[in-house]
């Protein structure tokens, strides 16, 4: 098996750091909105739950094509593209209504009562708008590009910090925490990374590549690591910069323990 030298410690050391400076910022904000993205629905639920929500009721289930039929009487000039039924008994029925410039509605019905409960546009739901500035920024197609850009950062970073995960001038707590982290968050992170680029590329990614995205291929636990993993990147970048002080200054760490020591 090949050694790196010297040579190629310096220059993967060179690169990991002008990758995490370049793109130190977007991968923050990614990586805190994508976190944040892992639980939106649950959020959205608390933040809207007058529409999310459905009130006690001992009136029977409706079917679906009654709950249908007033919801097309309510808004005639929309059309039902998608039906989510209510999971329990205090969950709204959500339609998926849509005008004729494919702007999409969120139409939420009593799955007992038949009541409407409300209705919004699909675009300013909470996981809409945190997923807006998870892929864009909000700034658009620049926003994209910037996101696209560090995802790519991200891989690479990964890749050349596992190549120097074992370099020994890491002394200071936070500086250890850089490489015992990276190592840590090291597979999610690269899986994120890939499907995100995967993803941004391909003209329909499919719903599975999605779940390895967010982790919801694994079901709840799955979400919980790709969170956890998320929130280590600002973590990473702490440490990133403790690592560097660090070999700039390596003497800065024996004075301090002398002087602890006298």
């Amino acid at each position: 098996m090949p050694t790196i030298t010297c040579v190629d410690t310096f220059v993967i050391r060179s690169l990991h750091a002008a990758l995490a400076l370049v793109f130190a910022l977007p991968l923050v904000l990614a990586s805190l909105s994508g976190a944040l993205l892992g639980f939106a629905r649950e959020s959205d639920r608390i933040i809207n739950v007058d529409l999310l929500s459905a009130p006690f009721s001992s009136a029977p289930v409706q079917r679906i094509e009654v709950l249908e039929s007033v919801a097309q009487k309510q808004f005639p000039d929309l059309k039902i593209v998608e039906t989510l039924p209510a999971k329990t008994a205090f969950d709204s029925t959500i339609f998926i209504m849509q005008d004729v410039q494919k702007n999409k509605y969120e139409v939420f019905i009593h799955t007992q009562t038949a009541e409407i409960r409300g209705s919004r546009l699909a675009a300013d739901s909470f996981y809409a708008q945190v997923h807006r500035f998870h892929t864009t920024l909000v700034l658009g197609d620049v926003g994209s590009w910037i996101t696209r850009l560090g995802a790519l950062g991200l891989l690479l970073t990964t890749l050349s910090g596992l190549l120097l995960r074992r370099q020994s001038y890491q002394q200071s707590l936070s500086a250890r925490l850089h490489p015992l982290l990276g190592m840590t968050a090291a597979p999610v992170l690269l899986v994120i990374s890939t499907t995100s680029l995967l993803i941004a590329f391909s003209d329909s990614p499919s719903t599975w590549l999605h779940q390895l995205h967010t982790g919801e291929l694994f079901g709840m636990p799955g979400r919980v690591l790709w969170v956890l993993a998320s929130l280590a990147v600002p973590l990473l970048v702490y440490g990133g910069i403790a690592s560097y002080r660090a070999r700039k200054n390596p003497n800065a760490l024996h004075t301090k323990a002398e002087n602890h020591h006298v």
